[in-house]
């Protein structure tokens, strides 16, 4: 008997031939300014996709061009392989969260999960079975007859899950849906959206402005600036390898360095010359330096040097501020690690083939 449940839905749509979902040179214009600038991107059956970028990147707009609420001026979008822009929001076979969870205040957490499902003109008895399957997915059992106001800020998101994953979405678009919650259930519901995809295998179509979210959630991430995207890769590749300074110094820390390439080795302003792993062809680049991959030394002989200026302990480590000929640099301390004080003189050691040459 095939397996009809929203797990095995999911898992059964897509053979891997092509991209789930397939975004090809999308452009939107908005009184002469281009959100997106010919975007072009795949998503896969079962991935955890992160748009990563600032505000006004072009994040929100590319998620809601698949979703329906934006129009593109130019462009395709396919949905296993067919055209999606021509059918309206509600016709779509993808879901949104939205950043404000949008439930109904008259509403009971059963009857609000089965809103979407209602219009389907489905049984009776499917729409129950689905918002039963939906409310355990997302661990609301026995809180199916309470309304949204006797709910925590977590559980409402949750509602609003189980609604949005109760009518079999292809893909699920979120945008910015944790940003409204405190630390502690962000990082909850950050662990209950992995979850959740993880046993759905379900495409996650995730828009977030935080680094640390889209490194810790996503399978891939198409880091945006300016309605273009400036790398797509695994959190691995984007972090360790960005490609130029801005992905750089957007997706974590990062000491930035303008050099000059002088044979094999890369010349900054001090005159210093240093060996770094090359991503650019370029004779300029600029210098990437995270600072968990650097250590503090006495500061003679060290082409990395100043003057300790700053010191942040948060529970995890300590990082250190040190200004000097380049700027101020940055250091992570491992936790228990000897801190300086400020003033104090101090070398930094990049740690072996810790250096990376970029584009500017």
């Amino acid at each position: 008997m095939p397996d009809r449940s929203l797990a095995g839905a999911a898992c059964a749509r897509h053979d891997g031939g092509m991209p789930l979902l397939d975004v090809q040179a999308l452009v939107k214009t908005y009184a002469g300014l281009r959100a997106l600038d010919g975007v072009s991107v795949g998503v896969e059956q079962g991935q955890f996709f992160a748009l990563l970028g600032p505000s006004g990147c072009g994040k929100t707009t590319l998620l809601r061009t698949i979703a329906g609420f934006v129009q593109p001026d130019s462009g395709t979008v396919l949905l296993e392989g067919a055209p999606l822009l021509h059918l309206p929001p509600e016709r779509r076979p993808v879901n949104t969260v939205f950043q404000s969870y949008a439930l109904f205040p008259h509403l009971t957490v059963a009857e609000n999960v089965a809103f979407g499902l209602e219009s389907l003109r489905l049984p009776r008895a499917e729409v129950a079975a689905r918002v039963a399957e939906a409310v355990r997915l997302v661990r609301l059992e026995g809180m199916e007859t309470r309304r949204p106001a006797a709910l925590s800020g977590g559980q409402q998101q949750r509602v609003a899950l189980a609604r949005a994953l109760a009518p079999r979405p292809k893909a699920l678009l979120l945008d910015e849906p944790l940003s409204a919650l405190d630390l502690v259930l962000r990082r909850e519901m950050q662990l209950e959206l992995k979850r959740l995809q993880r046993e759905l295998g379900t495409a996650f179509i995730f828009v977030t402005h935080d680094q640390t979210e889209a490194l810790g959630l996503a399978d891939r991430i198409a880091v945006m600036r300016a309605g273009r995207i400036e790398q797509l890769g695994s959190p691995e590749e984007v972090y360790e390898r960005p490609v130029n300074a801005y992905v750089a110094g957007f997706v974590g820390e990062a000491n930035l360095v303008p050099a000059t390439r002088v044979g094999a080795l890369w010349r900054v302003a001090t005159g210093a010359c240093l060996a770094a792993e090359v991503g650019v062809p370029g004779p300029e680049a600029v210098l990437v330096l995270r600072p968990e991959r650097a250590s503090l030394a006495d500061p003679r002989d060290q082409p990395l040097h100043g003057a300790v200026t700053l010191t942040e302990y948060d529970g995890a480590g300590t990082t250190v501020h040190v200004a000097g000929p380049l700027g101020t640099l940055r250091v992570r301390l491992p936790p228990g690690a000897a801190r300086p004080v400020v003033g104090e003189a101090v070398g930094i050691v990049p740690d072996p083939g810790a250096l990376r040459a970029v584009n500017a």
